[in-house]
């Protein structure tokens, strides 16, 4: 499966670097249960 995510965060908050950065991400989960994630960020 393919996702896009849009970041919006308050100035104060921890995580403002990431504001309005928009970007893709993959991930696959296994028929053996494990999980994997790749993430970019759309420029």
């Amino acid at each position: 499966m393919v996702w896009f995510y849009f970041f919006r965060k308050s100035s104060g908050d921890k995580l403002a670097f990431l504001n309005n950065i928009v970007g893709v991400f993959e991930s696959e989960i296994g028929t053996d249960g494990n999980f994997s994630e790749k993430a970019w960020e759309w420029k």
